[in-house]
């Protein structure tokens, strides 16, 4: 058990016996980070290799790496991206996803990656231009608030990537300090901001264009519920994709997405949901 008996109490009703193996998991998830690398430094492609012992994700020219969760390969590779695309990041920091997202259309499009903290910002661009295979004429930065993209950008991208600031379990339970304060609240003050940023991305998306919805929470009303109420109001504006992942790689299947959770296999925890707009 944890040092905050209000967390512990929260997630025992949510998972029941399973919290406390998911959260012992979920502890060392945040000690190990459980990454793999991804060959980003020289040439491109679209064909991964995956072994399931070292947990490796590599593309067949390998060059410099970047280490990511195997599971954030996922999300991103469910979207289907195509050679071309004009894609935004709404909070691309550390910039994984983004460089997955370039890695496998071959370093083909346009990328437009915003985040709101400076020193957030500041990480992505080292990251981006440190590894990134694509031309520096086709990466663009913002400092915005998400929540509020929408508003002047509408119907214009073909891929939006939303990994929303989350509870982040895993680092709750290895950050003392930031344990103390969780109370259920904390998650339902990010739950309105979560879903102003997909708000926002749905606005900004072209009609036919798809949205990937992401969080390292294991908290059902950040996830789920999350789209569970877009598509209260916006059932038709909307519709779920399926993610087509098969064998060890294919999670537990939720509602709307697919969520991987480090006690059931030795990535994540990680859920997405892929949506695309009608």
């Amino acid at each position: 058990m944890s040092i905050n008996p209000r967390f512990d109490e929260y997630h025992l009703n949510v998972f029941g016996d399973r919290w406390a193996f998911l959260a012992e998991a979920l502890k060392q998830a945040g000690l190990k980070q459980n990454k793999v690398s991804v060959g980003l430094k020289t040439g491109c492609s679209k064909d991964f290799i995956f072994s399931q012992g070292s947990m490796a994700c590599i593309p067949r020219e390998v060059g410099g790496h970047y280490q990511l969760d195997l599971a954030s390969v996922l999300a991103v590779s469910a979207l289907n991206l195509n050679p071309g695309a004009k894609i935004l990041d709404l909070c691309a920091a550390p910039g994984g996803k983004a460089l997955v997202s370039q890695l496998v259309v071959g370093g083909e499009g346009e990328w437009h990656l915003n985040e709101l903290s400076q020193g957030r910002l500041s990480r992505l661009k080292s990251v981006i231009r440190e590894f990134s295979p694509v031309h520096q004429d086709s990466l663009h930065f913002y400092k915005r608030d998400a929540s509020k993209w929408g508003l002047t950008e509408k119907n214009i991208y073909d891929f939006v990537i939303c990994d929303v600031p989350c509870s982040g379990e895993a680092h709750l339970l290895n950050s003392p300090s930031h344990l103390k304060r969780w109370t259920p609240r904390s998650s339902k003050n990010l739950a309105v901001r979560q879903h102003a940023i997909l708000c926002a991305a749905l606005e900004t998306v072209r009609p036919g264009g798809k949205i990937l919805y992401s969080t390292c929470s294991i908290n059902p009303q950040e996830n789920d519920g999350i789209i569970q109420r877009l598509l209260k109001k916006r059932m038709d504006r909307v519709e779920i994709i399926a993610p087509t992942l098969s064998g060890i790689f294919s999670g537990e299947p939720t509602q709307y997405g697919v969520e991987f959770f480090p006690d059931k296999c030795e990535y994540g925890p990680i859920y997405f949901s892929v949506l695309k707009k009608i």
